[in-house]
């Protein structure tokens, strides 16, 4: 675990429900103020998932579209009435397109 040194400050991280023995520690590896605070976006934004039904309630098949910025990371075809299971990481956005 961390360790106090004087005045030092740190930033931990624990999913919700786990033991507090599993806590992770931020720690920068930049000494600028404005990278360290894109270097913790990064960091925490790994750690920031949801789990996610996704139903296709629509009359006809649809293709889900999981996207991290410009980029498809997952394509799923889903017929009618099917029910799937994932995961969304922060930033991602999904889009559903009619298959026809």
């Amino acid at each position: 675990g961390a360790k106090s040194v004087g005045q030092d400050s740190y930033i931990v991280f624990g999913n919700k429900g786990d033991i507090f023995e599993n806590y992770q520690v931020f720690v920068s590896s930049r000494n600028l103020v404005k990278d360290v605070h894109i270097e913790f976006k990064a960091w925490m934004g790994e750690k920031m998932t949801a789990k996610i039904k996704f139903s296709n309630l629509h009359h006809s098949p649809i293709y889900l579209y999981k996207m991290k910025g410009q980029d498809v990371k997952e394509e799923v075809f889903m017929k009618s009435g099917q029910t799937a299971h994932g995961n969304l990481k922060y930033g991602d956005v999904v889009i559903a397109v009619d298959s026809r």
